[in-house]
């Protein structure tokens, strides 16, 4: 989405109130004063061939430009402007505006957060299951870092390939890697 260059912060706290437990965002001027501000846009994308994923953030409308709430709240509180950097909610879900959910990101360390997409035949990001004729099914792990994509090896298991996918994750994306490989495998960190 194109990112809009938000008004200085003074700006904001005039027309906002935020509450950093919460996550709500709410107007502090005009007609709608102490009403949550903006609306809940929800977008699909398909994470397996059956089954379409709604994609949730609250948008709000801002000097006739649609802008993310996450992007004011970020600004209200910090004062900075993020510029092309990207607000990642740290449990993955788009709605929860709560300031210890909202953290700053590059396009990497934001994709890192990901899930799986409809690509995915195993059904893990970064692992693919290949057809090898004399082996059967082996598993390929890799990662995608700053546009260069990294081997991880082959393995026999998907949970071999899951374990080092997870394990680079850790050394490459550090606090954005995403921990939902872990705790849907049921693997020890």
């Amino acid at each position: 989405m194109y990112t809009n260059i938000l008004p200085d912060a003074e700006i904001l706290k005039e027309r906002f109130t935020y509450n950093k437990e919460t996550g709500e965002l709410r107007w502090a001027i005009g007609r709608n004063t102490g009403k949550i501000a903006g609306y809940l846009y929800t977008s699909y994308y398909k994470k397996f061939k059956h089954k379409k994923v709604p994609v949730k953030y609250w948008y709000v409308k801002l000097n006739g430009k649609k802008v993310y709430a996450h992007r004011i709240i970020w600004k209200l509180v910090t004062g900075e402007d993020l510029g092309k950097l990207s607000i990642d909610h740290v449990n993955g879900d788009g709605t929860d505006n709560r300031w210890n959910n909202l953290r700053k990101a590059d396009a990497s360390q934001n994709a890192a957060n990901r899930e799986a997409t409809i690509n995915s035949i195993s059904g893990i990001k970064g692992v693919k299951r290949m057809s090898n004729k004399f082996k059967g099914y082996t598993y390929r792990a890799d990662i995608r870092v700053e546009g260069e994509t990294i081997s991880l090896g082959t393995y026999t298991t998907l949970k071999e390939a899951v374990r080092a996918r997870a394990k680079a994750e850790k050394q490459f994306f550090g606090e954005f890697a995403n921990p939902s490989i872990i705790e849907d495998y049921k693997l020890q960190k």
